[in-house]
């Protein structure tokens, strides 16, 4: 979906990896962070790598498959969106803020959580697969080309996908 939202002349020094829907379609089994971020480490064991969420993943990593493992292989960056504050966290979150929380990225290849302010973006991923499900996206968001694709494909069209990754 991505290289339907940005063509390829246009993504300059983007790169559109496609592993885990290569590994979705070898086994039809979910797909986890976690296994991309181990493979990245693998393949780029020099490289920083930066994990970018939003505060309400933050709030539900605890239900991430080998939430505790993701700061071996990658740094959290945190973003601020309205409604999701870092109040009131899961104390499993609260202890790895305490634990790993920065107001910088390390220096090594992994392993802190800084928190960022953005501009908002209008809508979630939650609220977009729900809306896709319904036949209600805004084509204003997507862009044409790629709703004409999730459409074409026949994506989303049931039950939104259960949170965590």
């Amino acid at each position: 979906m991505l290289e339907r939202l940005i063509p390829d002349p246009e993504r300059g020094w983007l790169d559109v990896d496609p592993r885990e829907v290569r590994r979705y379609a070898a086994d039809a089994q979910p797909t986890y962070t976690i296994d991309t971020l181990r493979e990245l480490a693998e393949e780029y064991p020099d490289t920083r790598r930066v994990l970018i969420l939003g505060a309400d993943q933050l709030r539900n990593l605890a239900t991430w498959k080998d939430y505790e493992g993701l700061l071996d292989h990658a740094h959290l960056a945190v973003t601020t969106r309205p409604g999701f504050g870092l109040q009131q966290l899961p104390p499993a979150i609260e202890g790895l803020l305490r634990d790993y929380g920065s107001d910088h990225l390390g220096a090594g290849t992994s392993g802190s959580i800084v928190i960022f302010a953005m501009p908002p973006v209008p809508v979630s991923s939650t609220d977009l697969r729900q809306d896709l499900a319904r036949n209600t996206a805004p084509v204003e968001f997507l862009g044409a080309a790629l709703l004409n694709y999730i459409r074409d494909e026949g994506l989303y069209r049931g039950p939104p996908l259960a949170q965590g990754a």
